[in-house]
């Protein structure tokens, strides 16, 4: 299965998440996801992708000299092909951890080389880290409800937005990583989800209009921190 990033601007990032009770220590090393390998080419080497990247990226392993590992070198490219590092000796212990997709909670992609590998070929897959997926997946759940009353994609937006998806991205980490309904903070956060839901419900319905600038106000010359202000209740709980 491919890895669809989304386009338009998250709502929510990792500082949202944090005041939630997901702070660094908390998503340190979530395993990523990994889509299925595409080999191109005849050779007989496997490449396994695992760890926990920081972003999303469409990984490309192109093979720069035959062999197996200790004597094959790689070439490794994290946006579908467009550029390649330079080439990487694979160890004779096979693995090989991608720097440049290390963070604060990410230990990083690794790649594990397996087999005897031959000159030109190519590896494709897709890795994610968990956390930018569920950062993505609650802005696209929450644009569903907002396109029932807005033009998106939206230019501006207010905490309220921005607490409902990280509120619904926190849920979706904490199932990853292992939901416990004993944990007084577990339960916090499935309620806080729920508590989003019916938010963004009301918005959709629009008994409540939280404060954004969509497209249309920006076509319309509207100044950009001019924003629609609530009817009724205002926040997301």
């Amino acid at each position: 299965m491919a890895i669809t990033r989304r386009t338009a601007a998250r709502y929510a990032d990792a500082a949202h998440l944090a005041s939630l009770g997901l702070n660094e220590a908390a998503l340190r090393g979530l395993t990523g996801f990994f889509s299925s390998v595409a080999q191109t080419g005849a050779g007989a080497g496997t490449v396994t992708p695992s760890g926990s990247p920081a972003g999303i990226y469409p990984v490309r392993v192109r093979v720069s000299t035959g062999g197996a590992p200790g004597a094959a070198a790689v070439e490794i490219s994290l946006d579908d092909g467009d550029t390649y590092a330079s080439p990487v000796a694979v160890p004779s212990g096979g693995a090989i951890t991608v720097s440049e997709t290390l963070s604060s909670i990410a230990p990083g992609l690794v790649l594990t080389f397996a087999g005897v590998f031959a000159l030109g070929d190519v590896y494709a897959f897709d890795a994610a880290s968990r956390v930018e997926m569920a950062l993505d997946a609650a802005s696209d759940w929450l644009d569903g409800y907002l396109a029932r009353q807005f033009t998106l994609p939206l230019v501006s937006w207010g905490a309220d937005v921005s607490s409902a998806a990280a509120a619904h991205a926190a849920l979706a980490i904490l199932t990853a990583r292992g939901y416990d309904p004993a944990r007084g903070a577990d339960v916090a956060i499935r309620e806080g989800r729920d508590d989003a839901a019916r938010w963004a419900e009301l918005v959709a319905r629009g008994a409540v209009i939280p404060t954004v600038t969509d497209s249309a106000a920006e076509e319309e010359g509207i100044a950009a921190d001019v924003h629609v202000s609530s009817r009724g209740r205002r926040g997301w709980r």
